[in-house]
């Protein structure tokens, strides 16, 4: 979990992970393709910058997982 609410994200489009799994999908059925020729082209359409801080972020992931382990007590 670490890092996933302070690290900037840029893609072309919301399901930038989905177009990923395509990629390889695309060079397992065409390996001469090689990397440059399968990935998409293009500069990013979006770029999604954190609203919070680390600090804060981190605050958060504490106060979520001492919630769980309230849960998963017995």
């Amino acid at each position: 979990m670490t890092g996933t609410v302070t690290v900037t994200a840029q893609g072309p489009l919301p399901g930038v992970p989905a177009l990923g799994v395509a990629m390889f999908a695309r060079l397992g059925v065409s390996p001469a393709l090689g990397v440059a020729r399968a990935l998409p082209d293009g500069a990013p359409a979006a770029v999604y910058e954190p609203r919070i801080g680390a600090d804060r972020a981190a605050e958060r992931r504490a106060r979520f997982r001492t919630a769980v382990q309230g849960l998963l007590a017995p």
